[in-house]
């Protein structure tokens, strides 16, 4: 079992509320969101960071965040949105990988 947390969402073995999925990526509402519709973004592949992944895998990561985007666009009303990627380690923790997006209040 892998302690990534990432990886055990995708893997369905912790739950989630996914809003997308295809077959490299998938989208999940933030538990503890900053604002509505505070989603998050994943590759299904493990990483750390983004150069972990090729630049085709990345290329699909964003496509999907601009489906999710556009769903939220559509959803809320608003084209307004900010969009956060997690890199690298901070005082020895891991900041795992993934795209941020949520609505600005």
């Amino acid at each position: 079992m892998s302690t990534c947390l990432f990886c055990r969402l995708v893997q369905n073995e912790i739950p989630s509320y996914t809003v997308y999925e295809d077959e490299r990526t998938r989208a999940f509402l933030d538990i503890e969101p900053r604002a509505p519709g505070h989603t998050m973004v994943v590759l299904k592949k493990h990483g750390i960071t983004v150069l972990d992944y090729s630049q085709d895998e990345l290329g699909r990561l964003f496509a999907s965040v601009q489906k999710i985007i556009q769903a939220l666009t559509k959803t809320f009303k608003t084209d307004v949105f900010t969009i956060g990627i997690n890199h690298g380690e901070e005082a020895g923790v891991v900041i795992w990988r993934e795209f941020e997006i949520f609505l600005l209040d």
